[in-house]
């Protein structure tokens, strides 16, 4: 896990409008693997092997997975 996203243990969600999470975040808020450099995750985006995985009660090693992509 490089950057939790969403968490349901955050105050004042309101999803009613289909949006769980929006903004931007600093790198001091990634959590990266040991031996794991930041270039490497860029260049996972960059070419389009960056995913994002959402993890819930009921599928605690995931529920559904879904690439990242530019626009």
């Amino acid at each position: 896990m490089l950057v939790t996203l969403f968490s349901a243990a955050a105050p004042g969600i309101n999803v009613a409008n289909g949006v769980l999470s929006t903004g931007t975040f600093p790198s001091a808020q990634f959590t990266i693997k040991t031996g794991v450099t930041l270039d490497s995750v860029l260049v996972l985006l960059r070419t389009g092997k960056a995913y994002v995985n959402v993890h819930t009660v009921a599928n605690p090693s995931g529920e559904i997975r879904g690439q990242l992509t530019s626009k």
